[in-house]
């Protein structure tokens, strides 16, 4: 977008103005980037914690587990993307054909 609309007429944006434009867009984005951050570590920890009793002492974990536990708590450092993971996510909860379950498989 370079243009706006003044009085009815369309004028050409300043630097500056093109400037601000850029920077609320990028805040923006980083807005989003870290509220799907917090919502993947939210449902990370859901998911550890669900495997927690795995780590009692008088149970033995399998490797398996011990892999998907790992996998777990790299999330989300090992994400380059949240946004589209966050969003290849909610496509797959939604049953969108052809997306797969972005996370780890549990065993």
């Amino acid at each position: 977008m370079t243009t706006k609309i003044v009085n009815g007429e369309e004028v050409q944006l300043t630097d500056a103005e093109e400037q601000a434009l850029l920077d609320r867009k990028t805040r923006s984005e980083a807005g989003a980037s870290a509220l799907c951050l917090e919502s993947i570590r939210r449902e990370r920890n859901k998911r550890l914690q669900e495997t927690d009793y795995f780590s009692l002492n008088d149970v033995t974990l399998t490797d398996d587990m011990k892999a998907y536990r790992v996998a777990l708590r790299n999330l989300p450092a090992n994400t380059s993307d949240p946004v589209a993971f966050q969003n290849q996510w909610n496509e797959f909860e939604q049953g969108k054909d052809g997306v797969a379950d972005p996370w780890p498989t549990k065993p």
